[in-house]
């Protein structure tokens, strides 16, 4: 298989003719030997008489079945100019891939650094050494990720100290997926028709992959996959596991739950026993994940019409059937299953299995062991129950991160409201110096951020963490106090920088602690961001009463305790990867380096129109309420209690609805698919709020109580703001993991401060053009805004779709270091 033959067949093409070339007995370069395997029939006496099915034996490629990836990886990372010439692939294997990989590299050029963990089989260290491969072996387990996370670990080291190498990240790359079409394309050229797929899951590239293209012809075929005891794939708990290369500790992007309508979980003996037996009687030897597969084969072809045809993916060959002692201990105590005809043996049965619908572990109960009945779609309880039990899954980071983001939101949001009153009442200050103050902690905020990126990667996240905090600390206990205009102009911009650190620091190191949770820590994340938005202003009214003093000493406290906290109990992070030279020079050159990263700018730039709609709940949206309440006959106390209203439900939506929203998108669509789906949802938000002025002219003088009217008059708006909420819910996850994956992590917080300050430009550009509309005279004031917003939305939605089209979203772009940039 010559791995730029890959191509997309259609339902017309002839089932004969999806094999490009017949297979050739001589081969150029190893990668020619790669695909076009044997399809074995088993049948007794592994089976019972009568019954069997097909195994495609991916073994005969030279290193297995990712030996298709492998190749087809790194030959798109070459076209997309990820991969340079004879730069360095580095990835974490359990031994196959790293195979794929070696050969990978031999045949483009390329020097292949390899990370493992103890349990790789001395065998598979020296057959990966042989074919040239760097093999490193990670020590220690990760706390919550196990080995896979702490191979992960270990790979973004190797990254950051091999400028221009290159990470396939084969758990979450889409080609991974694009690579199998191949054997499908096979599959049905030696089978014909296929009832029913069995492969076994891992990094959910072949399962994906084979089952998407075999749907193309077959929409009704059966997927049923392989997992593992001890695996968290499908929701078992985390547990020890002692098969390589079947399960995981981690979650990959690439695992497409919605393909399944089985799941079944085999044990390692089972697993062992079905291997022996397989290679004493049909000569196909394999290690734990043929003998999964074939167990649960085995287990189909006895319970299903002896007319469906079954197709099992045999992955690996006779190198992994040799294992370590382990292994050895196993086979000492099982036995091959006795032949068709005798008793059978007891455990020729998955331990466990799972009808309909097989669910993200995320999206369903966790049980103490494994499941032995059906998967269901439970509710979970309430959300903030569900909420904390998912957040419960995370690293103690991960969750001091949470606390930290629901404790600013919540300081900041219980001052800032009322700072404006409290400066022209209490202190008597006159209105262009309340703005300027105002405008102070906007500009050094949104201003800074880059700054506040760059710091962050430089020293480390934490100490960026420490420092905003407490540089709010002090700056919210000056607002508070200060009488002099100089005083709180600089008390203005420390809140305003405290922010420009703390931002990006927070959501760097949260990716990065995160690992491939990333979009569902996000998602949690947005919960605390929205609870805090929620319950500051109910608290800053609470304390308002005793005087404005008290709500700043309460918001100073909050964040000295935050700092407190964080110092004692938060972890130190660095960034994975910086620049060596010092000083500004040194900054500089991270920033030339962001700046050429041209699809992480195209992305912000097209995202940054997102940023004008939702700033709306706080500008244009009220405005158009309190008008509507006006020509409604009602006092401004209606219009303040509707507008406060608003508020409430935006946070509501994303409080209540945020975990259930990222979860539904997820079984769905991966961020190409669901981001422009959110940002339409978001551009049609604005079209509801053009019935509100109708709806006031029609209240008017209307006998009913003040409230009624006033709830009437701002459905449509709480309309859009409900369905805004429900785009940003369904965005920002994704987002926020799409700018870790076109970083490359690497430099990750000065992205997201690049991020930040262009998002703080659409703001203001655009918030000049909206309230330049609604200064227009009716009708003009209360429609063009409006649709203008919606056009700003589906512009968004397009580019973000075109974007995501030519694979700017899904695929890894890592930045380039600048020619002028010092090598390390």
């Amino acid at each position: 298989m010559q791995t730029d033959t890959l191509g997309e067949a259609t339902p017309e093409t002839s089932p004969g003719r999806l094999l490009a070339t017949p297979t050739a007995m001589a081969q150029h370069t190893p990668a020619g030997v790669v695909g076009n395997t044997p399809l074995l029939w088993i049948g007794e006496p592994f089976c019972g008489a009568g019954q069997g099915f097909w195994a495609k034996l991916e073994g005969h490629n030279p290193g297995g079945v990712k030996d298709r990836p492998a190749l087809y990886m790194v030959e798109r990372a070459r076209q997309r100019g990820q991969l340079a010439q004879k730069a360095m692939i580095v990835e974490s294997t359990s031994g196959t891939l790293g195979l794929g990989l070696a050969l990978a590299g031999i045949t483009y050029g390329h020097p292949v650094a390899l990370v493992t963990d103890p349990g790789m089989e001395p065998l598979m260290q020296r057959l990966l050494t042989a074919y040239g491969a760097t093999v490193h072996t990670v020590t220690e387990p990760h706390l919550s990720g196990g080995w896979q996370q702490a191979r992960r670990d270990r790979v973004r080291e190797l990254l950051a100290d091999e400028p221009g190498s290159y990470c396939p990240d084969q758990y979450n790359n889409p080609d991974n997926v694009g690579a199998y079409t191949s054997l499908a394309h096979e599959l049905i050229a030696q089978m014909g028709r296929i009832d029913t797929l069995v492969t076994s899951v891992g990094t959910g590239g072949h399962s994906a992959g084979i089952s998407r293209a075999l749907r193309r012809f077959f929409p009704d075929l059966t997927v049923v996959g392989v997992d593992t005891v001890g695996s968290t794939i499908f929701g078992q708990p985390a547990a020890a596991r002692l098969m390589r290369g079947l399960g995981s500790s981690i979650h990959p992007r690439n695992v497409d739950y919605a393909a399944f309508n089985e799941v079944h979980w085999v044990d390692a003996a089972q697993a062992v026993q079905a291997a022996r037996t397989l290679a004493a009687s049909h000569y196909a030897s394999g290690g734990w994940s043929v003998g999964a597969v074939a167990t649960v084969a085995r287990w189909l072809a006895r319970t299903r019409p002896a007319t469906e045809r079954i197709a099992a993916v045999f992955p690996d060959g006779p190198q992994r059937l040799l294992r370590h002692r382990l292994q050895r201990r196993l086979l000492r105590r099982t036995r091959p299953a006795r032949p068709a005809g005798s008793q059978r043996a007891r455990r020729d049965r998955p331990s466990a299995r799972a009808h309909r619908d097989p669910l993200d572990p995320l999206h369903r109960s966790r049980r103490s062991a494994p499941a032995r009945h059906r998967c269901g779609h439970g509710t979970g309880g309430t959300a903030m129950i569900e909420t904390w039990r998912r957040l419960r899954g995370f690293d103690l980071s991960v969750k001091l991160l949470m606390v930290n983001q629901l404790t600013i939101n919540t300081g900041f949001y219980m001052l800032m409201p009322y700072l404006a009153f409290h400066l022209t009442d209490s202190v008597g200050m006159a209105v262009w110096a309340v703005g300027l103050v105002l405008g102070m902690r906007n500009l050094s905020q949104q201003g800074m951020f880059l700054v506040g990126g760059s710091i962050a990667d430089r020293l480390g996240y934490k100490p960026a963490i420490l420092a905003g905090c407490a540089l709010r600390t002090v700056g919210f206990a000056a607002l508070g106090f200060a009488d002099s205009l100089l005083v709180l102009l600089l008390a203005s911009a420390a809140t305003g920088f405290a922010g420009a650190l703390f931002n990006p620091a927070v959501r760097a190191y949260l990716a990065q602690d995160a690992g491939d949770r990333r979009v569902d820590a996000f998602a949690l994340f947005n919960v605390f961001y929205q609870t805090g938005i929620l319950i500051g202003p109910l608290i800053g009214m609470a304390l308002i009463a005793v005087d404005f003093s008290v709500v700043a000493s309460v918001a100073a406290a909050l964040f000295l305790a935050l700092t407190v906290l964080q110092a004692r109990a938060l972890p130190a992070r660095r960034a994975p990867a910086v620049q060596q030279r010092a000083g500004v020079l040194g900054v500089l050159a991270d920033w030339r380096t962001v700046v050429a990263n041209r699809g992480f700018v195209v992305f912000t730039i097209a995202m940054a129109g997102s940023y004008v709609l939702n700033f709306q709940v706080y500008l244009a949206i009220p405005l158009a309420v309190q008008d509507s309440v006006a020509t409604a006959g009602l006092g401004s106390d209606s219009g303040n209690v509707t507008v406060a209203a608003l508020f409430g439900v935006s946070a509501l939506v994303a409080i209540v609805g945020q975990v259930r929203v990222t979860d539904w998108a997820k079984r769905r669509w991966d961020a190409a698919q669901a981001l422009p789906r959110g940002l339409t949802v978001m551009a049609l938000a604005f079209l509801p709020i053009l019935a509100t002025p109708p709806v006031a002219g029609a209240v008017r003088d209307s006998t009913a109580p003040p409230l009624a009217v006033a709830a009437l008059v701002a459905a449509p708006a709480m309309l859009t703001v409900a369905l805004l909420s429900l785009g940003t819910a369904l965005v920002y996850p994704f987002e926020m993991d799409t700018v870790v994956r076109l970083s490359g992590d690497r430099l990750v917080a000065t992205h997201y401060g690049l991020y930040n300050t262009v998002s703080g430009i659409g703001i203001t550009l655009g918030n000049l053009l909206v309230g330049a509309g609604l200064e227009l005279d009716p009708p003009i004031s209360t429609t063009v805004p409006w649709f203008a917003l919606a056009a700003l939305g589906a512009v968004c939605a397009l580019s973000v779709g075109l974007i995501g089209r030519a694979g700017g979203i899904t695929a890894a772009t890592p930045p380039t270091e600048p020619a002028t940039s010092p090598a390390k």
